[in-house]
């Protein structure tokens, strides 16, 4: 063996006892050379509350400015609203222009329109011809019908329509069939030609009070309504005093003829333009 054994044996000891003496601290009971890291903690928080800042009243410059730009809001929506509302108007007029020209265009004549027997509708148009030449002048359609909305319903005159309606059947004779014709005639003349200044004045010449209503406003209609009396005597008129009036008014004489018979059968109704 040789030297080289318990040299090398020594040192082993020694680097061991070394080892110990930094992990456990110096063989005198000095500190640790070298010491483990330690696992890491989280440090202990508390929820610190802090103090509110204490607004500040708004001063009376910047109270003055919201309350402005609230007005200024506000008159902006108002502003728009009556714009909304004026374009919507211009809409609804240039509707009922255009429904005007339609209907103008339509009806600058009346026309026949038949939905009855051949007879009755060859029939009414020689009556209406009689009566009233010039009746296709005033622009509303003469219907012949065999099919009433009531029995006891003759004839109807529709001014959103433009027509005039009769519902003959065969108990009708040629005198109910020209009074029926002339009465309805007569609401025609009234919606084409006359305004309210007109009907003032009727209803002061016919000695009507102002209460009573222009329209009959049921079914049957009830002919103490101005605007009946009115079709009355044109049918009265128009038939030469054969119709005789349901108007519960006074019954119509020449004054009244004398007086009233240019606004009851317009020139143009009778035919007289052609005739002239």
């Amino acid at each position: 063996m040789t030297m080289r054994g318990p040299l090398f044996l020594v040192g082993a000891i020694a680097g061991t006892a070394l080892s110990a003496a930094v992990g456990a601290g110096s063989l005198d009971g000095a500190a640790p050379l070298m010491t483990a890291p330690a696992v890491w903690q989280p440090a202990e928080t508390g929820t610190a509350t802090l103090p509110r800042p204490t607004p500040e009243p708004p001063t009376p410059e910047l109270l003055a400015v919201i309350e402005q730009r609230r007005a200024e809001r506000a008159e902006l929506r108002q502003r728009e609203a009556e714009e909304r509302r004026q374009a919507r108007t211009r809409r609804e007029e240039r509707r009922a222009q255009t429904a005007a020209r339609d209907v103008a265009t339509r009806h600058t004549v009346g026309a026949l329109v038949c939905a009855h027997t051949t007879a009755w509708c060859d029939t009414t148009a020689a009556r209406a011809d009689a009566l009233l030449p010039g009746w296709s002048h005033l622009g509303w359609d003469l219907h012949v019908s065999d099919d009433p909305p009531d029995d006891w319903l003759g004839g109807l005159a529709s001014p959103t329509r433009r027509t005039v309606t009769v519902f003959p059947d065969d108990t009708w004779t040629t005198v109910t069939l020209d009074g029926v014709l002339a009465h309805e005639f007569g609401h025609a003349i009234d919606h084409q030609f006359w305004d309210e200044p007109m009907r003032e004045r009727w209803r002061q010449d016919r000695g009507i009070d102002p209460e009573v209503p222009w329209r009959a406003g049921g079914w049957p209609h009830d002919h103490s309504a101005a605007g009946e009396d009115l079709a009355e005597v044109v049918a009265w008129l128009i038939t030469g005093g054969r119709y005789l009036t349901r108007s519960p008014y006074p019954t119509p004489d020449e004054k009244l003829r004398d007086t009233w018979e240019d606004h009851l059968l317009p020139s143009v109704v009778r035919g007289a333009e052609e005739e002239s």
